[in-house]
């Protein structure tokens, strides 16, 4: 059937199966529905809310809580007042994929997929950790407040008016007054906008940002320069070759009058650097990356910015406009029978896992591409054929995780917005660790400074990426909670905490 009356199916409610359901209803069509396999829209775009804090007797054991709070979920653990210094990790283990770009808009959409049966899960986890003081008893008491982090997508970068996403969260009110002003729409700072570091040692050593300054004005300079390099130029095999031969080749001229010690100190201040490069790609390795099709990605105008309230408000309202009923949740899809195999007269009939089967005109697929990727030879019936396999096949997919860290107090500068680590071993600039299970830990080289809430929280945003993150993701939670506590403990020197020895999982 042709025109608004054919019957459209979209399986997948994520930013996608959203935005094409909106286009569609908005152009006239009447016949569109959504097939959701879990309970919520959104996909990628989770936010989740820490706070609701509460004192109770605990006796001498002092244990800060937590609540994530959100539409599919709460966790609670109970929390007696404390002066805890370390007080909270929350696990965020929910970013694969490669960053999703369009017309050069690339939105973090590197979200790590679970999958349980047809359903796609996304795991966070909420760790406390605790500190152990006198035997006395605290009296019962409450304070409110709440912590907005996005699980997610958290950024729109190039947030200008060529960017939809940007156009889209302007529309529903979700922009602060700073980033629809004229001059942070235009700035062109390719994806690395100027902030405010701190830098530390692995060995609890508070580092100048002024003497760091060389290693990071040369990382944006052969980041910048990766963009002239043509696909006819052999010499270099990946991006990460190109950023290591650049690096050598430069420091020998920039730092030739520098002594060994702060040469070497700048280099090991380079793999940190590249390590963050790793999480910007979701890539185990810069050398993973093809340096041709990387020179093509095409930066948008604009300072990075955030959606007051969370990433996740753009779904909501996106949907709240849609026709009601329009979202079929907790439906699976098993098969989708195309090329009229089914012989009902549609163009494709689309297999639920319940057994429903459904007509329809047109499908739109919107699933994850690494379900796409483990699944499309029994998801499509008859197979789909060999180019579209084998382009689905070579799209690239990989992990980047988050773990957000709550303190009392903040132990970073009061204009920080970010924290690099470096380990003064790692001057040969490296962007992965050659023993996953023993030094997996290292691959964490930095941490984002979350903005402040009402709540006055402190909360950091650890980042890593690659096979690193996948090996933390199979660890004991006791086991990784004690080799972040320790990572924390080296940077700023607190020997004092330890990690509770039951968390709290959340599965959304």
């Amino acid at each position: 059937m042709a025109g608004v009356d054919c019957q459209i199916l979209i399986i997948g409610c994520g930013i996608s199966g959203v935005t094409a359901a909106k286009t569609l209803t908005d152009a006239g069509f009447n016949k569109v529905r959504i097939l959701e396999a879990t309970n919520r829209s959104g996909g990628r775009l989770l936010t989740g809310t820490l706070g609701e804090r509460q004192v109770c007797p605990m006796g001498h054991k002092a244990v800060e809580t937590c609540l994530l709070k959100s539409t599919f979920t709460k966790t609670r653990t109970p929390k007696p007042r404390s002066k805890s210094h370390f007080s909270l990790l929350q696990i965020s283990k929910n970013k694969r994929g490669a960053g999703i770009q369009t017309r050069g808009c690339r939105i973090n959409y590197k979200t790590k997929m679970g999958c349980v049966g047809k359903y796609h899960i996304t795991v966070s986890t909420v760790v406390c950790c605790q500190k152990y003081e006198s035997n006395s008893t605290d009296t019962c008491c409450s304070s409110a407040g709440t912590d907005i982090i996005d699980l997610g997508a958290a950024f729109i970068h190039g947030p200008s008016e060529e960017n939809p996403v940007f156009r889209v969260a302007r529309h529903y009110g979700l922009l602060s007054a700073e980033a629809l002003t004229e001059e942070n729409q235009s700035a062109d700072v390719s994806e690395r906008p100027p902030m405010v570091s701190n830098w530390f040692s692995c060995s609890g050593q508070r580092l100048s940002a002024k003497d760091m300054r060389p290693a990071l004005i040369m990382y944006s300079q052969i980041m910048d320069d990766t963009s002239m390099c043509s696909s006819e130029e052999p010499q270099w095999t990946s991006v990460g070759h190109f950023m290591r031969s650049e690096a050598k080749r430069r420091a020998a001229e920039a730092w030739k009058d520098k002594d060994e010690a702060t040469r070497n100190l700048l280099f090991s201040a380079l793999s940190a650097l590249f390590k963050v490069e790793c999480c910007s790609n979701a890539s185990n390795s810069m050398d993973d990356i093809d340096l041709a099709g990387f020179c093509t990605y095409e930066n948008l105008k604009g300072l990075d910015c955030t959606i007051q309230g969370g990433f996740e408000l753009v779904i909501k309202n996106l949907v709240s406009e849609l026709p009601p009923g329009i979202v079929t949740y907790n439906r699976p899809v098993r098969c989708v029978h195309w090329n009229n195999t089914e012989s009902s007269g549609s163009g494709v009939t689309v297999e639920c896992e319940d057994g429903e089967r459904i007509a329809a005109d047109h499908v739109i697929l919107t699933v994850p591409l690494g379900y796409l990727q483990k699944h499309h030879s029994t998801l499509f019936h008859p197979p789909l054929p060999p180019p579209k396999v084998h382009s689905i096949q070579n799209l690239g997919f990989g992990t980047c995780n988050k773990v957000f860290v709550e303190f009392d107090v903040p132990w970073w500068g009061p204009n920080c917005e970010i924290i690099y680590l470096v380990w003064k071993d790692e001057e040969d600039i490296t962007d992965h660790v050659t023993d996953v299970k023993q030094r997996w830990i290292r691959k964490m080289s930095s941490f984002t400074v979350q903005e402040k809430s009402e709540s006055h929280a402190h909360i950091l945003c650890g980042w890593i990426a690659g096979r690193e993150a996948e090996y933390m993701e199979s660890l004991p939670e006791e086991e990784f909670k004690q080799s972040v506590t320790e990572l924390i403990q080296q940077v700023h020197g607190k020997p004092c905490y330890r990690a509770k020895k039951n968390p709290t999982h959340s599965l959304v």
